[in-house]
Parts: structure tokens; sequence; C-alpha cells
């Protein structure tokens, strides 16, 4: 499909913004009851969680020492206490990655494009070895349901079917994943039950896997796509220099750039491979082919947001002891 006709046809008339609402009676109506609700639900979980109520002592045993306020920190969320535990090694894993991914851009800079991204083959083996460390023997089962999705996706692209199996294949994977609780080789067979016990710093990859499968889907999804593009169209057009946000994500990719190298690598990639954001795979691959270097003014400012977004989370477990 063109972009006009994603659009809704030629004939249709592009939607005019109205004027902004933020400074009416309405909205101001609402910034008030923000005022009020929002600072009484935070009183209200505060209070909650305060040492001096009678419920307290009933929980005070599933915290920990805690360094804000002189009080105690909730960290019996399993998946948050890992991640906060290991943060100091997980921020020199992602310092080594981005020297480490700046020289092998500088190496393969001036290499052709086609099939497999050269600025991608170093991601795709740093990935490898930084979801290793995190999931341990768990890596096979990872790899099984990743192939399963990518063999799905080649096979059914293009055809009427697809968008059902490659949904049907990635839904009974998340069940599949909760109800075997991650898997377990000794249930597989006796014999490689001491596997289990090398499943990596995060045991519970399956819950990470959820964010996976979004890009399983992406991908999927996007090469579907390509494929009808190219039975109406033919062979998508070479994407210009300068792409908006918008082109990077409807425009399809080249038949050769929907590989297992550029697929591994986009599911897998390090900085985003835990909590995201997602993106589309025909983005990441534009992006990747493309790179736009941000300012040093936005990445002081990014990680500034970083920093704000931890203390909050750190004050928040410190007064508000929800999961506990």
């Amino acid at each position: 499909m063109t972009s006009t006709a994603k659009a809704g046809g030629p004939g249709r008339q592009p939607r005019v913004p109205q004027a902004s609402r933020l400074g009416t009676l309405e909205f101001k109506l609402y910034y008030l009851v923000y005022l009020v609700v929002v600072p009484s639900m935070a009183y209200t979980a505060y209070q909650a969680s305060s040492p001096a109520r009678p419920e307290y002592a009933a929980y005070e045993s599933e915290l920990s020492p805690g360094w804000m306020l002189g009080r105690k920190v909730d960290l019996t969320d399993g998946q948050w206490h890992t991640f906060r535990q290991h943060l100091p090694a997980f921020a020199a894993a992602m310092l080594a990655y981005v020297l480490l991914n700046w020289v092998a851009r500088r190496a393969t800079r001036h290499r052709a494009g086609g099939g497999a991204l050269p600025s991608l083959w170093f991601p795709g083996v740093f990935a490898t070895a930084f979801v290793v460390v995190l999931s341990g023997a768990s890596i096979v089962f990872i790899a099984a349901l990743v192939a399963g999705n990518y063999a799905l996706a080649k096979r059914a692209a293009g055809r009427r079917w697809a968008p059902w199996a490659v949904w049907a294949y990635n839904i009974a994977v998340l069940f599949a994943n909760e109800y075997g609780d991650g898997y377990s080789f000794g249930h597989i067979h006796p014999a490689l039950a001491w596997l289990d016990a090398h499943r990596g710093v995060l045991r519970r990859w399956d819950v990470t896997f959820n964010i996976t499968m979004l890009r399983m889907v992406s991908f999927a999804m996007d090469y579907h796509w390509s494929k009808q593009q190219q039975k109406q169209q033919g062979a998508p057009a070479s994407p210009p220099r300068e792409q908006s946000a918008r082109d990077r994500i409807e425009r399809s990719c080249a038949e050769s750039e929907y590989c297992f190298v550029n697929y591994w690598a986009y599911l897998l990639y390090p900085p985003l491979y835990m909590t995201g954001p997602i993106i589309t795979f025909n983005d990441f691959v534009a992006q990747m082919r493309r790179p736009a270097l941000p300012s040093g003014r936005s990445t002081a400012l990014y990680g500034v947001r970083l920093a704000a977004s931890f203390l909050v989370m750190e004050l928040m477990l410190h007064t508000v002891h929800c999961v506990a």
C-alpha cells in the first residue's frame, strides 16, 4: 500500500488540529483535581506503610535496610531486586558495549549494507554473550522460541493467514512460558537436570521475554507487509538518505535485510533488551543503517532523567511498601 492509500486515499481531507485547551477553564479544573487527589493518594499510601501501623510488624521481615528517610526499603519484587543488586555490573557492561560498538562501527563504516548490516554483527555477538550471562543455560529455550518464530515468519510471509499464525504462535509461547515457569531441563531429561543450577543472573528469563515476544511479532509482521508490497508493486525502492520517524516505520527494508543476523540483533539488542523501549524492526534497521548521533545536550538530559527516575523509584519503595 502506498502512503496515500494508508492515509485514506487522495480524496480525504487532512485533519486540522484544534486550538490547544491547556489554558481553558476545563483544564484548570483538571489541574486543581490533580493537585488535590495525587498528593492525597501519595500521603495515604505513605501512612499505610508507616511503622506505627499495627500490620507493619507482620511484614517488616520482608523489608531490607534502606538509605532514605531512616526507613526500610521494599525489595520483595524479585525482578527489581535483582536489577538493583547488579546495577553496577549492568552499567559496566553497557559502558563496555558503547565503547566496543563504537570501535566496531568505525571498522565497518565503509562496508556495504545489504543483507546482514555490518553495524549489527557486533551487537549480535555481544547480545549473545550478554543474554548468556543474564539467563545462563536458558539461552537454549530463548534461541528455540526465537528460531521457531523466524521460521514461521519466513514461511508464512505474504499469505493471508500469516498474521493469524504469527499471533497464535507468540501468544501460545507466552502461555507456555507461564505454564512451564521458564521450563526445566530436569523435566526434559534427568541427565540434563544439572543445567537447572546454571540459569544466570536473571533466572526468570520468561518475564523479560514478554518484551522480546513483541519484537518477534514486529519482525514477522514487517516482513509479511514487505512481501505483500512486493506482490503489488515489485521490490521496494531504496530508502532515501533522510527519513522521517514515520518513514522508518512504514517503509519496508530490502528483502535481504530480513535475515537472521539482523533479526537476532534486533531481538536481543543489549541497551533495550531488558526494558525496551519497543521499536519496530523496520525502524530499528533504518536507524542502524544510518544512525543519527544524539547531541551532547540531549544525552546529558537523558542521563538526568534516568537518575531522577531511579531516585523516584527508590523514594517510592522506601515510603510505600506495596509489594511487601
